[in-house]
């Protein structure tokens, strides 16, 4: 049956390291972040770069939603 086969793929994942777990970060999400209390780099993001964090980016981002609003 189809729910054994599953089970039986899902355990094999588990088994072989594969099963993929989400991390909640205790830090924001910059080129380097804290995981599980262990600072690790970050290149699976959006911001890989550290751009979103870029002061210059930022400001101009603020100044562009005052001048033209969100949606």
């Amino acid at each position: 049956m189809i729910i054994e086969r599953l089970a039986d793929r899902l355990s094999a994942w588990k088994d072989d390291d594969l099963y993929r777990t989400l991390h909640c970060l205790s830090s924001p999400m910059e080129t380097e972040v804290v995981d599980e209390g262990e600072r690790k780099k970050l290149f699976c993001s959006n911001n890989y770069l550290g751009l979103a964090n870029h002061p210059a980016l930022r400001d101009s981002l603020i100044r562009t939603t005052e001048r033209m609003g969100v949606g």
